[in-house]
């Protein structure tokens, strides 16, 4: 994103919720690749997960499972 990252994003977003109210969002992070450390720099974000491209359908349909309980 051109003005800031998703994991600045993230905890604007949640900040936001805390401040009002508001119920929590799920955030889940799409990123370029899976490098050292990212799933937990996702996490120490506030994000609920993270996806690698490239995006693979079972990756998918797995962590709409876990995060929605779609199955």
């Amino acid at each position: 994103m051109p003005e800031m990252d998703g994991d600045e994003a993230t905890r604007i977003i949640r900040a936001r919720e805390a401040e009002l109210h508001l119920p929590r969002l799920t955030i889940i992070a799409l990123i370029a690749h899976a490098m050292q450390g990212a799933r937990d720099d996702c996490l120490a974000a506030g994000m609920d997960g993270y996806l690698t491209k490239p995006l693979r359908e079972a990756a998918f349909t797995a962590m709409l499972d876990r995060q929605f309980g779609t199955q």
